[in-house]
């Protein structure tokens, strides 16, 4: 794995770590935030360049948070960049995003 993931919140913000999304292969946090009255689950994510796997399994997990809770705001390096990945499994990660903002 890489060098680490983390969720930082301010003290006043409550949170809890959502560990049921966390699976072993992909270098993800997720916590459920709340500040004022405004509640959503935020996640960080890194993914290896060249990890086509990793990048599979994030989207398998990105997908059952986004089944479970309605607002989902995420922060990653996906290294995008990088030419082994397919059309198809970023246009699913397109589409994943797409829905959470709409």
């Amino acid at each position: 794995m890489g060098g680490g993931v983390a969720i930082c919140t301010h003290k006043k913000v409550k949170r809890v770590r959502l560990q049921e999304y966390e699976t072993d292969g992909v270098e993800a946090v997720w916590a459920e935030v709340m500040s004022g009255n405004t509640r959503m689950v935020v996640g960080s994510a890194y993914i290896p360049p060249g990890e086509v796997q990793q990048m599979r399994s994030f989207v398998e997990q990105l997908t059952r948070v986004c089944n479970d809770h309605e607002k989902v705001l995420v922060g990653m390096d996906a290294n995008a960049r990088n030419m082994l990945w397919d059309n198809n499994l970023l246009a699913t990660i397109n589409n994943l995003l797409r829905l959470t903002i709409s």
